[in-house]
């Protein structure tokens, strides 16, 4: 119990491990799930397999599930995604490896806008794909925005 008598530091300093306490008991109610900004490796895998198998995603970029989403119409003909990656590596080698890969997989380069963020557009057939790299401090995201022209 906090005590009005006590000096204000520890009152604060109660008052957070209170704080803690309560924040840890209900995060253990929720194991098994994942939050919007978690990540997933499995995830990774099979949105992209089973969806968009013919986009490459660099090795230790993963799935971050509250910023992705994947609609396919009734039919399955009509399909969009907006996938979203992070990893704690750095943009360096990422614009050659979707340069590269992008190639592999038939799609055709279509721009390219770089600075501190990176664009690149390609599109296949009846297709667009938009890759959007950036870095911060310490991670890079990727950015797929895919779906019909």
């Amino acid at each position: 119990m906090i005590n009005v008598n006590m000096p204000h530091f520890i009152r604060v300093i109660l008052l957070f491990l209170s704080f803690g306490i309560v924040a840890s008991i209900s995060g253990c109610s929720s194991l098994g799930t994942y939050s919007d900004s978690e990540q997933t490796h499995i995830d990774r895998h099979s949105a992209l397999t089973e969806q968009f198998p013919n986009i490459p995603i660099p090795d230790g970029f993963n799935l971050v599930r509250g910023k992705s989403f994947i609609y396919i119409s009734g039919t399955g003909k009509t399909k969009v995604g907006k996938l979203y990656f992070s990893s704690w590596g750095k943009v360096s080698g990422l614009i050659k490896f979707y340069q590269d890969k992008m190639l592999e997989k038939n799609w055709k380069p279509l721009s390219f806008i770089g600075q501190n963020t990176t664009t690149m557009v390609f599109e296949q057939k009846n297709h667009i794909c938009t890759i959007t790299m950036e870095p911060s401090f310490w991670k890079t995201t990727v950015e797929i925005n895919v779906g019909p022209k």
